[in-house]
């Protein structure tokens, strides 16, 4: 169903969820995540414990989700040579970055805005909400909530409980 599609159908829609897990006092390494699910099944997952300090879950968030679209925009090359189109849903349950994402900018002085950097409180950290953006603004990427408890990527994060994770296993 991957390398060709099925007759009729010309776009592919493929999920990636994305997560990360809370900074801690003892633990200020972030653990990022996503998992693509194509087609009612997962094709790939990745989960990496950060080796550099992260200031906020916010932060983890954000490099979990780009980790993920670096992913994706190699694999869509791959995916265009037998589909039509590739539509990319990214999934994350941190309504705060989801929301940095999406906001318009009409400007260049606003797209380069101090606040992010300040509220982010990291400069690389604005590149790369600068970066969402522009895939979200040219659709390359969709990015929306999700609730946490049916994040796939949630359980590469972080424990959970038994029903919780037999909740994600009959998603």
């Amino acid at each position: 169903n991957l390398i060709r599609p099925p007759g009729g159908l010309e776009t592919l829609t493929v999920i990636t969820m994305v997560d990360s897990s809370g900074v801690t006092e003892l633990d200020p390494y972030t653990q990022g995540g996503w998992v693509v699910v194509v087609n009612d099944g997962v094709v790939a997952w990745k989960s990496k414990k950060r080796t550099t300090v992260t200031r906020s879950s916010a932060k983890g968030e954000l490099l979990a989700m780009v980790d993920a679209v670096d992913y994706m925009e190699h694999v869509k090359g791959f995916l265009n040579q037998a589909w039509k189109s590739v539509r990319v849903c990214l999934f994350s349950d941190a309504k705060d970055v989801i929301a940095e994402v999406k906001k318009d900018h009409p400007n260049p002085i606003e797209k380069a805005s101090i606040g992010i950097i300040q509220r982010l409180k990291d400069k690389a950290c604005a590149v790369n909400v600068h970066s969402l953006r522009e895939h979200e603004t040219q659709r390359k990427v969709e990015v929306d909530y999700v609730e946490t408890r049916k994040n796939l990527a949630d359980c590469l994060t972080k424990p959970m409980t038994v029903e919780a994770l037999r909740y994600l296993m009959r998603r």
